[in-house]
């Protein structure tokens, strides 16, 4: 662990895998890390824990920033992972998010905004239940006409006359806004600000879909400003019926929880999962051919389906690879040395990858005609190829597999 400053504030910076001594931290912030599992108690020595995250983590006492395995501790690696978690903040697998952004309050125990968030939501969805939230008083209208809106028929009744003849007071739930119960107006704003934050792209779909069905039936929809020394006595004096009590007592306790001194507030922007991105990155940074097998004649193994993680077909050479999050490539890799040079008949060069330093060839592992090329790649030029849309990884892995591949 070493201290760095940027942009005025002090971080303790952390490696992904690495051993620290539970002495250098708090008591206060070990234990939140332990709790939230982004350390783990070492099994060899008590007084040693193992970081397993990427990312940023600010407590009250201290700024946090845990870099991937492998990486140097300098500012220049403190501000590219944080730009690159911010890039890839949506990224997902199998419909979840693959990086955490949550704040923590202490209060009663610790309250996640995502757990407010992911009740907000349910709520919304579940329209048959809940049908999105109006207030507690109901509208009376007489009308000869029939009328749009949420009608109650039971308490519909007959008003006619002989000088207005049919004519009914209809009583219907109120779903426009009006300037004194704005609750629609909170619930609303708040869903899709903690939507952005903490949502799936699926989750925002939803939201807007219904959104869009919630219109045709009638219903208004505003964002509205959310002031902080008003929200909650807004909250209060919108009165709703026993069904959407429960949003109403949700949105108290986010604002209760919001006007808290951010000293007792703990923001952690991480992932526990950084090899799913680090496989991502190699994708986009070694041009990745998603149609790769159809140009090559692929044999699948029996009974399943061989993927490795990168198809790259560039300037005429075509690779494999699987892209490993490990700190040292110490394993003999039965799978890739065997199963993926038989799927392509020995063909074309199999890598594994590395995150390093630097890019660098490491070994080969062969077996009469099969053969397997281990390479440490940089993580940091991986990231840039990435973000500026450059070629020096590819490059840098032509060139080595251009002396040690005799498939090149």
């Amino acid at each position: 662990m070493k201290k760095i400053t940027f942009n005025k504030k002090d971080y303790l910076v952390l490696v992904d895998s690495e051993r620290e001594n539970k002495k250098s931290f708090l008591i206060d912030d070990i234990n939140f890390l332990l709790d939230k599992n982004l350390f783990e108690n070492d099994i060899e020595n008590k007084e040693n824990v193992n970081v397993c995250f990427v990312g940023e983590v600010i407590t009250p006492n201290n700024n946090f920033i845990s870099l991937p395995k492998n990486f140097q501790i300098n500012i220049e690696n403190l501000i590219l992972i944080k730009n690159t978690l911010n890039e890839y903040k949506d990224i997902e697998k199998d419909g979840k998010k693959l990086i955490s952004n949550k704040s923590f309050v202490f209060g009663e125990g610790i309250n996640s905004d995502i757990f407010i968030f992911n009740k907000l939501k349910q709520y919304f969805l579940d329209f048959i239940t809940y049908k999105f939230i109006y207030p507690k008083e109901r509208l009376k209208i007489n009308s000869n006409k029939p009328i749009k809106g949420l009608i109650n028929i039971f308490r519909t009744i007959s008003t006619e006359d002989r000088y207005l003849p049919g004519n009914l007071c209809y009583d219907v739930k109120d779903i426009k806004n009006s300037k004194t119960w704005i609750l629609d107006d909170i619930y609303y704003t708040t869903l899709k600000k903690l939507a952005k934050k903490y949502g799936s792209k699926k989750d925002r779909r939803r939201i807007e879909k219904l959104r869009k069905y919630l219109i045709s039936m009638g219903y208004d929809f505003e964002k509205i400003t959310i002031n902080n020394d008003t929200i909650l006595q807004n909250i209060e004096k919108c009165n709703v019926g026993i069904i959407h009590f429960p949003i109403k007592e949700i949105l108290l306790r986010y604002y209760k929880n919001t006007k808290l001194n951010e000293k007792y507030t703990i923001f952690a922007f991480y992932t526990k999962k950084f090899n799913y991105i680090w496989e991502s990155l190699c994708r986009k940074a070694l041009k990745h051919d998603k149609d790769f097998k159809k140009k090559i004649e692929w044999i699948e193994p029996d009974f399943k389906k061989s993927n490795p993680d990168v198809f790259s077909d560039y300037k005429g050479h075509k690779i494999i690879a699987d892209s490993k999050y490990y700190r040292t490539i110490e394993k003999v890799f039965y799978k890739e040395l065997y199963e993926y040079n038989d799927t392509q008949n020995n063909k074309y060069p199999i890598i594994i990858l590395i995150p390093d330093i630097k890019t660098s060839y490491i070994g080969t592992d062969r077996h009469k005609e099969k053969e397997l090329i281990k390479i440490g790649i940089s993580l940091r030029e991986i990231i840039n190829d990435v973000i500026v849309n450059d070629t020096v990884s590819i490059d840098k892995i032509h060139t080595i597999l251009s002396s040690k591949s005799v498939r090149w």
